[in-house]
């Protein structure tokens, strides 16, 4: 006799625990990916690592979790620093999501322009899809054929992409600020 297949159930999922583990598992792979960007030597060496939040929702979550963000990006330390805390020196930087910067520290040197490549190349994409979307929502007929529920997701995604690109021009500041010093 064959049994029918398991279906999900209602009671089996949790939507805060999925978010919580979906914003771990975004820090974790954006600190991973960014250890491409260090030198080869200190690639395998555990490196220290910050996060910067600006939802209180979203740090609390990466205080809880950090043991599994550090186990997961094989990290010595993780830090979360407040919103109003300046960018740590020596650090390569990531973009998590609009609200969540990640900062590795490194022991060598960093390739700054590669860097600003990597960030302007980011950017020109995060405006590509804003202008995109800003060009759909503006277009003749649009709020009538569109649900109010598309539309407030819509207006939502438009403010994220405003957000995160505020971030990513912060980081190209911090760049700039670093290429200087480091020309002294």
């Amino acid at each position: 006799m064959i049994s029918d297949y398991p279906s999900p159930k209602e009671d089996w999922s949790n939507e805060i625990v999925e978010y919580e583990m979906n914003l771990v598992e975004s820090v974790a792979k954006e600190l991973r990916s960014m250890r491409s960007l260090i030198p080869k030597k200190e690639r395998l060496e555990r490196q220290e690592a910050f996060v910067r939040g600006q939802v209180n929702d979203d740090v609390e979550i990466i205080r809880k979790q950090e043991l599994e963000i550090r186990t997961l990006s094989n990290l010595s330390s993780l830090e979360v620093l407040n919103e109003n805390d300046g960018v740590p020196a020596g650090c390569v930087i990531g973009v998590v999501n609009e609200t969540l910067s990640v900062f590795l520290k490194t022991q060598g040197t960093i390739d700054v322009d590669a860097e600003r490549e990597k960030l302007k190349k980011k950017i020109e994409d995060i405006k590509k899809m804003h202008d995109n979307l800003s060009r759909t929502m503006s277009a003749s007929g649009y709020k009538e054929k569109v649900k109010s529920n598309v539309h407030q997701d819509n207006v939502a995604r438009l403010a994220s992409y405003l957000q995160e690109l505020c971030s990513l021009e912060e980081v190209s500041q911090h760049l700039g600020l670093e290429r200087a010093n480091d020309s002294f």
